[in-house]
Formats: C-alpha cells, structure tokens, sequence
C-alpha cells in the first residue's frame, strides 16, 4: 500500500499535519520533504486555516 508520508486535514480553523512514517520513527526523507512542502502550500491557500500544528 502507498501511504502518504504526511497526512493533513483541517478542523475546527487549525491545519492538523501529521508526519506518517512510524516504521522508521518518522525519519526525514525526500518524499516527506515533498509531501509537508505540499501540504503547507495547500494550507496557505486554505481561507479555512487559521493556524498550523505539526505532529
């Protein structure tokens, strides 16, 4: 199965972005740079997110 190495989603105003990668304790790869870069972007252009949480 191809999981996202970074899952985002808003609730309640606040853009929830949650590091996906617990088999190697969320270590810090290519792909999850490209993916938080994206959700971020995403994020900015969401007049629903007031605030960001990174997990």
């Amino acid at each position: 199965m191809d999981e996202k190495a970074v899952k985002a989603e808003v609730k309640n105003s606040v853009l929830w972005i949650r590091l996906n990668r617990p088999d190697v304790l969320n270590a810090f790869n290519e792909e999850m740079g490209t993916d938080l870069h994206e959700a971020l972007k995403d994020g900015e252009k969401n007049p629903k997110a007031r605030a960001i949480v990174l997990s």
